[in-house]
């Protein structure tokens, strides 16, 4: 029979509905830890796999942006499994577009969703009824042309479901990425590249200004203003160094730490006009926001928060 049906959002394994009507027995909590696993390798996987465990097997059908999990009896058809994600995959579709599914930012937004979810299980469920057979044909068929890939204990992380806290004991507020130890930034593309090389540019050429104008001096009045501007070039220098950090590390409060950045370079360039023409100004002002919005526009590789499905 079929025990527990979710759908996640692959990008980051945010779960986004889910069937209630489910037991808490000792197996089943221990299924839901591997339906969280598979959750997190969603992206690695192919988009038609089967998990099999002691007494259940959990299938899976992914599309770009979302996938569908269900967890069975051993014993239940995996032809009708895979039916059975393959109806609730297109109602969802019919009903929810990308944009919602991307806005969505806490668990269980489509929450509603799952009156669907329990009256096509009670369906499923009843194995002896033609409704449930409805196209089966065409799902056998295309099972024995494209079989689903059975995951493997090296596809998962399975040291982390040893321990059953792991899981269990999260926070089911809204889902925000926060930095913590083992969370990386996704790999740059030529596009981050181009920002870093940049804002490398400019920090050395406001270096080399700077000592040039602490060295040697370019005002008749006082030499103090000499130092006072140089050491102005070099905090522009320092500024632009933060911002190619800013782009490899992720942190909290980032839109704020990257526009505070952002105003105090414009002050920089600002103070620093005299010794600029109108063209060294625009590309420095470019670059400072060229580096900004690609800070703001890295996104975290993705993990699976403690949702308790």
């Amino acid at each position: 029979m079929v025990v527990q049906a979710v759908i996640y959002r692959t990008l980051d394994g945010l779960a986004l509905t889910a069937t209630t009507d489910v037991g808490h027995s000792a197996e089943i909590n221990s299924c839901q830890r591997y339906i969280k696993l598979v959750a997190r390798r969603l992206s690695r996987l192919p988009d038609r796999c089967t998990l099999q465990l002691q007494g259940f097997n959990i299938h899976v059908t992914s599309t770009i942006s979302l996938a569908f999990l269900v967890l069975c009896e051993d014993s239940y058809p995996s032809v009708l499994a895979f039916s059975f994600l393959d109806e609730i995959m297109k109602e969802f579709l019919i009903n929810y577009d990308a944009s919602q599914v991307q806005r969505a930012r806490r668990p269980y937004a489509f929450i509603e969703f799952d009156t669907f979810l329990q009256k096509t299980k009670q369906r499923y469920n009843k194995t002896r009824s033609l409704a449930t057979r409805v196209n089966l044909a065409e799902m056998t068929l295309e099972m024995k042309l494209r079989p689903p890939y059975l995951i493997k204990d090296s596809d998962l992380d399975t040291s982390i479901v040893a321990n059953g806290d792991t899981f269990l004991n999260e926070d089911k507020t809204t889902y925000r990425p926060t930095a913590v130890p083992g969370r990386r930034l996704v790999p740059t593309n030529w596009v981050d590249m181009i920002a870093v090389i940049l804002c490398a540019t400019c920090s050395m050429l406001n270096i080399t200004r700077g000592m040039s104008i602490i060295n040697h001096g370019h005002f008749d009045e006082d030499d103090a203003y000499a130092y006072r501007y140089g050491a102005t070039f070099l905090f522009s220098a320092f500024i632009s160094s933060v911002q190619i950090y800013r782009m490899f590390y992720f942190g909290h409060w980032r839109l704020l730490k990257t526009s505070l950045l952002f105003l105090l370079q414009c002050v920089c360039i600002y103070l620093l006009s005299d010794f600029r023409n109108f063209i060294q100004i625009v590309f420095h002002i470019s670059v400072s926001l060229f580096a900004s919005v690609m800070t703001l526009g890295r996104r975290l590789t993705e993990k699976l928060p403690g949702y308790s499905v």
